[in-house]
């Protein structure tokens, strides 16, 4: 196939502004607070009387920032027996590919940080630590007033 350096030059030079305009676009520096739904893959979960659970993000036309913070009242529940915990994002993630953030949990007398994960295509955030997917005794027993962090970048 006979190629033309001229239009090669010009796709190039097209591909390089799109791809800059990804690059610099711009982050609104306004913070929005969306409802989050924690759920558990078995059972209700609840943050317990005096608990809360709060997410923020803030996005472009290309990427999204969510942060999401639960703090355990009394009387909380994270499901039935060794049920995994999700936390729902405020946009979906529209491309296919799994993307890890940080998360840090104050959980019993210690601090724990591990991997959010978000996997392609999902619209819910799985926290991850060593012992495995977030449960009531994962990373450790959780106790009332401890809380969970976490935020993540991810393309929409």
């Amino acid at each position: 196939m006979k190629r033309n350096f001229l239009t090669d030059v010009r796709d190039f030079d097209e591909t390089r502004q799109s791809l800059q305009s990804i690059l610099t676009a711009t982050i609104p520096n306004v913070w929005e607070s969306y409802e989050v739904t924690w759920n558990a893959s078995v059972g209700s979960t609840s943050v317990g009387s005096g608990g809360s659970l709060t997410g923020y993000f803030i996005r472009n036309e290309f990427m999204c920032l969510v942060s999401i913070k639960l703090i355990l009242g009394t009387s909380f529940s994270f499901g039935t027996g060794a049920a995994f915990s999700t936390f729902s994002l405020p946009k979906a993630l529209k491309v296919g590919v799994d993307v890890v953030g940080p998360v840090r949990a104050a959980a019993a007398v210690d601090n724990y940080s591990g991997n959010a994960t978000i996997t392609a295509g999902g619209s819910v955030i799985i926290p991850f630590f060593s012992g495995g997917a977030m449960t009531k005794d994962v990373p450790a027993t959780w106790i009332a007033t401890n809380t969970l962090q976490m935020s993540v970048w991810y393309p929409v």
